[in-house]
């Protein structure tokens, strides 16, 4: 089981992009939910067991307007 809190949402390309902080045991991740004609998309990755790092970072990548499938390769290139 995990918490999920949602931090922001965003329109890009006329889709709403949502953006979630997620914590599984005590390990802490970005969730970005959009729907995609008809569809729903979304992809999950934790990447730390710092949470005020995880929530910074999550705000910063709303802010920034990151999409599903830009969300894996902008957190390699932070973390990295």
């Amino acid at each position: 089981m995990y918490e999920k809190v949602m931090i922001g949402e965003q329109i890009i390309d006329g889709r709403k992009h949502t953006y979630y902080l997620l914590e599984k045991n005590l390990t802490y991740g970005i969730e970005i939910a959009a729907e995609d004609y008809e569809k729903y998309i979304c992809s999950q990755v934790y990447f730390t067991e710092n949470k005020m790092f995880a929530n910074q970072l999550c705000n910063k990548i709303c802010q920034g307007t990151v999409t599903v499938i830009g969300l894996e390769d902008v957190i390699d290139d932070i973390v990295a």
